[in-house]
């Protein structure tokens, strides 16, 4: 088994969390089955809020 390099792990990582963000940008105000909303979830597994990380990619010029 080869391992992946850390640059594809990194790459992996910011895949993830833009897909996250993207599925918690379409329900953030529907309730997780935590019974937080969505965008509650992001921000308490992120570390940053949603509307942060979406500015931040907008300012990146990364905004897809």
């Amino acid at each position: 088994m080869i391992l992946p390099s850390p640059e594809v792990e990194k790459q992996w990582g910011e895949e993830r969390r833009l897909h996250f963000a993207r599925f918690c940008w379409l329900n953030m105000y529907k309730k997780a089955p935590s019974g937080k909303l969505w965008r509650d979830v992001f921000t308490d597994t992120e570390g940053i809020t949603l509307f942060q990380y979406a500015d931040d990619r907008k300012k990146s010029g990364q905004s897809r």
